[in-house]
């Protein structure tokens, strides 16, 4: 906390005149330590991290319900609006956080898309607020543009304001709202300029072709998945308790040299009077496909461990015949956060399941 007024010079200016542990972080101009190397010391300063303590007030409409504030010595803008009536900041802030992981997450690795119009352009690295926007053909290095943004909540709307205006040709867009129907994020001053997620089935695929494979997992315990898949999981499970095991998880990874899924259970094992877990990894080999927002597994066989599991479990085979299907891959929460995809059987909707990201 720190004291403030309002000033006259340049016209109404609101100032920080006592020191504040939050704004003069930004406004110090010192140099910032953590920056540089000892080849490069990257020295601030003079200018800190370019922030302000003394702000313009270019807008104050009457009914409060939003002001524009003008930096005086960096000339960026700043939109405030007011926290609702009843509402705890602590609260609010929160939700924002709770948002803002849930849409931009920082361990699922793929991008956002920008439509500028009919211009596409990346959006890497928008979990920290910092996201890098470049042309969707183009070096993420040589043509990088860092463009930090804030998610704001008004009423029941999330809004993503970027700092500065994007400029496309002579159009200028700032703010979009999250449409929860179209799953992205649409600019108030043009509703031809939106951001969204990548494409599921592209991102799926392409974790298990690289050439570094991630697992997707579904949990025992899980309730993302339709009836008929439980069923043929549980049928698994049951199989595990027969002989005092029980099934905790099970998570698929492609192998991209041998070409087959490496199945790992997660079980415990009952030993006497105590519960010992353990996990065991069986090989089925099969070819996937991507066709469109499709992805075709097909089933080609398994190792000896694999099939002495297949014989003395029938249920497990069933499973592995059921996933050598076709599958259409959509977001199973939101095309911006892809960690979460789901699984729809094309020939029988019925059949899905939820799969995380490893």
């Amino acid at each position: 906390t720190s004291l403030w007024q309002v000033i006259t010079d340049d016209g109404p200016v609101l100032s920080f005149n006592t020191y504040n542990k939050c704004m003069h972080a930004f406004s110090n101009p010192e140099d910032v330590p953590f920056t540089g190397t000892d080849d490069d010391p990257n020295d601030e300063q003079g200018v800190g991290v370019g922030g302000d303590y003394e702000f313009i007030i270019v807008d104050a409409p009457e009914d409060a319900s939003y002001m524009m504030l003008k930096g005086k010595k960096r000339g960026t803008y700043n939109l405030l609006t007011p926290v609702e009536e009843g509402v705890e900041y602590e609260s609010y802030l929160q939700d924002i956080i709770d948002f803002n992981n849930m849409y931009f997450p920082a361990d699922a690795p793929t991008y956002d898309l920008v439509y500028f119009g009919e211009d596409i352009y990346k959006m890497e690295g928008a979990n920290d607020g910092i996201p890098n926007i470049y042309p969707f053909d183009g070096d993420p290095v040589a043509n990088e543009s860092f463009n930090p943004f804030l998610i704001t909540k008004r009423g029941e709307d999330y809004y993503l304001r970027f700092r500065d205006a994007q400029e496309v040709g002579e159009d200028k867009v700032q703010d979009f709202r999250y449409d929860k129907e179209k799953d992205a994020f649409v600019s108030v001053e043009n509703a031809n300029y939106y951001i969204t997620g990548n494409k599921a089935a592209d991102f799926f695929y392409s974790t298990i072709i690289g050439e570094i494979t991630h697992s997707w997992t579904f949990s025992a315990t899980s309730t993302t998945m339709s009836d008929e898949f439980a069923t043929l999981y549980n049928n698994i499970v049951a199989d595990f308790a027969s002989i005092d095991y029980t099934l905790k998880a099970m998570s698929f990874q492609y192998n991209n040299e041998k070409l087959t899924f490496r199945v790992t259970c997660t079980y415990r094992e009952k030993q006497g009077t105590r519960w010992v877990q353990k996990t065991a990894n069986y090989n089925y080999t099969f070819k996937a496909e991507q066709n469109g927002d499709n992805v075709v597994f097909t089933y080609e066989g398994t190792d000896n461990a694999g099939q002495l599991v297949i014989n003395k479990f029938p249920s497990v085979n069933t499973i592995v015949q059921t996933i050598a299907n076709e599958y259409t891959i959509t977001p199973a929460v939101t095309s911006l956060n892809l960690k979460y995809l789901r699984f729809t059987n094309t020939a029988n909707d019925k059949i899905w399941f939820d799969a995380e990201y490893k």
